[in-house]
């Protein structure tokens, strides 16, 4: 006669098991909102700059495209900079709970 069924046993380890894979995910949302910020800024530098270069340059299309790379990865990296620092340091719990708002506002004004 078992006195545990094998069931019971698997089920509570699963119990157990679970926090601990859900803490592997901690952060993710945070990460792959600011991945779309500078992602959607990145398209938005680069679909301006392609737009003025092929209006106002003659350079080729790949030259374009090449310039506005460029321009979109600077452009980027003006909103990822001060984004990421302050999701840094949210993340190392220097700041409170209103301090990602105070510190954008100090890093973009």
């Amino acid at each position: 006669m078992l006195l545990h069924a094998p069931g019971a046993t698997a089920g509570k380890a699963v119990k157990r098991m679970l926090p601990r894979v859900a803490s592997l995910y901690k952060g993710v949302v945070g990460a792959a909102s600011g991945a779309g910020i500078y992602i959607g800024t990145y398209f938005a530098f680069y679909g301006a700059a392609c737009n003025v270069l092929s209006r106002r340059t003659d350079l080729s299309p790949g030259g374009i495209a090449f310039v506005a790379g460029g321009i979109a990865a600077a452009g980027g990296s003006v909103v990822k900079v001060p984004l990421a620092v302050c999701i840094r340091s949210v993340q190392v719990r220097t700041l409170l709970v209103f301090g990602l708002v105070c510190c954008l506002l100090h890093s973009v004004c």
